[in-house]
């Protein structure tokens, strides 16, 4: 899974979150990637509670962004629709700092053209969080909108 190159591709020093200086956001993103579904779901309701925390979002919700939609786009990743909500999450919150709310804009900006083929999933709550994020502005907004009125009904 690209999920996987990805978490070791990445620098996550600093990847802090609501409850600390995030040393442990690895091993959860490497949970959520594995192969075992009950342990993968339960670091994606741990990851939901960090790395989203009423309304907050931190350095590790940046930097875990793209790994997050390189899980939902696996078909066969459990949890998606918490998936779905947690990059939601991510994407409307409000960043601690300056710098992680660019980082996050970022995320957003490159992730949304690959997300729009999950407007038309089969699960329904990963639909409506697609179309909630991929709607948000990234300059993608006529791709969504394209996308959305060309799926199937």
């Amino acid at each position: 899974m690209r999920a996987r190159i990805e978490l070791h591709d990445t620098d996550w020093t600093g990847a802090g979150h609501a409850y600390g200086d995030g040393a442990d956001t690895l091993k959860w993103l490497l949970d959520a990637c594995g192969e075992d579904s009950d342990r993968a779901e339960r670091a994606v309701d741990v990851l939901h509670n960090c790395l989203v925390h009423q309304g907050s979002v931190y350095a590790g919700s940046a930097k875990a962004y793209p790994v997050l939609v390189d899980l939902l786009l696996d078909p066969a990743a459990p949890g998606r629709a918490t998936l779905a909500d947690l990059l939601l999450g991510i994407t409307i919150g409000t960043a601690e700092t300056e710098a992680v709310h660019h980082e996050i804009r970022a995320a957003h900006a490159r992730a949304t053209p690959r997300l729009l083929p999950l407007l038309a999933d089969p699960v329904r709550e990963v639909r409506h969080r697609v179309a909630y994020v991929t709607g948000l502005r990234t300059g993608h907004e006529e791709l969504a909108v394209r996308a959305l009125s060309e799926r199937p009904q």
